[in-house]
């Protein structure tokens, strides 16, 4: 019999004709992928971290791996397939005791031992995860938890464990894994494939459509973006269907570039931008999404990733030259965070997000001798800020006093910008966000700034109500549905003293904290290496080769 109508045959016994035609087992070694040589660590990037639905494309011929059983099909078919969870298939949520965090195996065994003495029965349970290449740990802390070997269907039961049975410095733990059930394949045609928990396709690029681009910002949209590298779905902790990008991560950078640059920027830039980028995912790997099945998310909460779209022999330049290399302070990988436009003065760390101040991360002016400024005009003051925002000072941001290049011409909207809201607008944003009842909004009052004269601390003072707005983040989505540019402002208040409306005028778009974008671009038209364009931005680092 031809082997190919053996596996039809074989398939329409276990899935039914319809499937088994467009689904055949893949078990001989010329119809297998070609595997390419590994060129850096891979990594798993969650292209869509939560739907209920996705729809994906490929270009040729699919393979298809069954994560559980290993099982393996082929597709010829390159229309539009749907992927969806049978959520009756949806196991409960299971929840256990954990006595302790460890960080030696060692450590954990002995807390086991002492638990069984009083009669608990525990097991180790490892979290976090390691980056490895070539022989070596690249990133990643492992930790080894102690669990009780008994789990509790709800948070309740496990919670009333812990209270009647008197239990000391224990926590309760959501078991994420528990969470399993069937992810359903839909071919073009129409045939159907259940798989368990997760599933892989690997041999050709692919598309997804109705990608979520940017939620909660005024770019906000959904679009169709393609990729190369393989496509893994999986039941995520939430119950619902992850898209994951499985790839190495030099080949994710070639899509992070064009997502937080321009191919039309200088060279040097793009090379800085890439060592940031690289330096970014490696030091955030295992410390952010630890409880989503992988390891950066595809947009703004991580780094803009955005495939194959845009791609440039210039791009593909900037980190092929920068391969392997990442920033260093103190002999350690320090994070790396990048904005847009910083309005001419970047942020300290721990004025943006919560967390100690870091060295790296200090705040600095965006131009070529920050010292000669730094001391006579202190941004944290409020009568400093509004002539700050208020003027067009000399920094690398402001490209009308750098050439006006015609590549970072958007910037001209958002180094020096200006909103109107009427009362109830204003009123309505603060309300929604805060979730305080403010009435109607009479005043805005500033209690600090940072270093960058973005703001820290916001009162919302209204007719009924007054509400405390902490962070730059969230002081700008309070402000604006769409999220404000930045936290760098000053308010006035105008008109009609009953209905006024008040007016907002700013400095900068983004966060802030570390690279300013447009102000490394000038930087590199100005003749600085992508070394010394980072030294600026990170104080005291340096730039080391890992792989």
């Amino acid at each position: 019999m031809n082997k190919r109508l053996l596996y039809v045959n074989v398939l329409k016994k276990c899935l039914g004709f319809g499937l088994a035609v467009v689904l055949l087992l893949a078990s001989c070694s010329h119809m297998r992928p070609q595997l390419q040589p590994v060129k850096s660590p891979i990594v798993r990037i969650g292209l869509v971290p939560n739907a209920e639905e996705i729809r994906f494309q490929p270009e040729s011929r699919i393979y298809i791996t069954t994560k559980e059983s290993g099982d393996r099909y082929r597709s010829e078919q390159t229309d539009i397939w749907t992927v969806r969870i049978n959520k009756g298939s949806l196991e409960s949520r299971q929840y256990r005791l954990q006595f302790g965090r460890y960080r030696t195996k060692a450590e954990a065994r002995e807390k086991i031992q002492e638990l069984k003495e009083k009669g608990i029965e525990s097991e180790i349970n490892q979290i976090g995860d390691e980056l490895w290449f070539e022989g070596k740990t690249i990133s990643g802390t492992i930790l080894y938890q102690v669990l009780e070997t008994q789990s509790y269907p709800s948070l309740e039961d496990a919670e009333k464990l812990k209270r009647t049975a008197g239990y000391e410095n224990t926590q309760v733990i959501g078991n994420a894994s528990a969470l399993e059930g069937e992810i359903i394949l839909i071919s073009p045609k129409g045939d159907e494939l259940a798989v368990k928990n997760a599933v892989r396709l690997s041999g050709s690029p692919f598309t997804i459509h109705n990608v979520k681009v940017g939620e909660g910002f005024h770019w906000s949209r959904q679009e169709s973006r393609s990729y190369h590298g393989e496509l893994e779905f999986r039941i995520n902790s939430r119950g619902g269907l992850s898209a994951i990008n499985v790839l190495p991560l030099e080949d994710y950078l070639q899509g992070v570039l064009p997502g937080e640059m321009s191919a039309t920027f200088p060279l040097e830039a793009l090379k800085a931008q890439a060592i940031a980028a690289r330096t970014f995912f490696l030091y955030n790997f295992g410390r952010v999404h630890t409880r989503d099945p992988f390891d950066a998310c595809a947009d703004v909460h991580c780094q803009v990733y955005v495939g194959t779209k845009n791609q440039h022999e210039k791009i593909e330049k900037a980190v092929r030259e920068t391969r392997g290399l990442v920033l260093i302070y103190d002999d350690e990988l320090c994070s790396t965070p990048f904005s847009a436009l910083c309005g001419g003065h970047t942020e300290n760390v721990e004025n943006v997000w919560s967390g100690d101040p870091q060295p790296f991360l200090k705040g600095v002016f965006d131009m070529e001798y920050p010292e000669r400024v730094r001391d006579k005009f202190d941004l944290s003051r409020e009568q400093n800020v509004r002539t700050w925002i208020e003027s067009m000072p000399d920094v690398f941001c402001n490209i009308k006093t750098h050439g006006d290049p015609s590549y970072a011409s958007y910037a001209r909207a958002y180094f020096r910008w200006q909103v109107s809201f009427t009362q109830e607008e204003l009123s309505r944003n603060i309300i929604a966000y805060t979730n305080v009842p403010i009435g109607e909004l009479l005043e805005l009052k500033v209690v600090s700034r940072g270093v960058s004269g973005r703001i820290i601390e916001l009162h919302a003072i209204g007719s009924q109500d007054s509400a405390v707005i902490r962070k730059e983040l969230n002081i700008r989505k309070a402000m604006s549905p769409t999220t404000l540019y930045s936290a760098c402002f000053v308010v006035d208040r105008l008109g009609d003293p009953q209905h006024p409306e008040f007016v907002i005028k700013g400095a900068g778009w983004g966060h802030g904290v570390g690279m300013c974008q447009i102000g490394a671009a000038i930087m590199a038209e100005e003749n600085k290496n992508a070394g010394e364009i980072l030294s600026h931005y990170y104080t005291g680092t340096k730039v080391r080769r890992l792989y």
